[in-house]
């Protein structure tokens, strides 16, 4: 039988803004335990800190642990733009130069650069200053 977690006390206080992802901005899809419940020689207690997430950012975590969540964004940012490298290294094109392509380039070449813009957006996405809070890591206990 699965564990029951339960949404923590003070969640609602401690993100306000919690319908998006705290690592990309994006739409909140699951509550990631910001401390692994894989960790078992982390006390019980710990593993219940829960901030929300997309599934994306929540699976490209897995089970990595980090001492603040402030680490955690950061760790979470990096996977993100290894993950897209590829479409992060589109070029970006002038009108005249996308008018000289065929019409079935130019639009593969304009769906790259709307991907790049939006995967830019997402990394860029800083919950903090969204949420004008000065202390990330109040929010979460540090692992020393």
């Amino acid at each position: 039988m699965q564990p029951i977690h339960r949404i923590p006390a003070g969640y609602e206080e401690a993100f306000p803004g919690e319908a998006i992802c705290i690592y990309c901005g994006m739409p909140k899809e699951v509550l990631d335990h910001a401390l692994p419940y894989s960790k078992k020689d982390l006390p019980q207690a710990l593993t219940r800190a829960l901030v929300p997430s997309c599934r994306e950012c929540n699976a490209l975590l897995s089970n990595s642990l980090q001492g603040t969540l402030t680490q955690r964004i950061e760790v979470a940012k990096e996977r993100l733009a290894y993950r897209y490298r590829k479409v992060l290294r589109t070029a970006y094109w002038s009108l005249e130069d996308l008018l000289d392509l065929s019409e079935n380039l130019r639009h593969q070449v304009m769906y790259n650069l709307s991907l790049k813009r939006f995967i830019e957006d997402r990394l860029a996405f800083d919950y903090f200053l969204w949420i004008e809070l000065d202390k990330p890591d109040d929010l979460l206990p540090a692992i020393k």
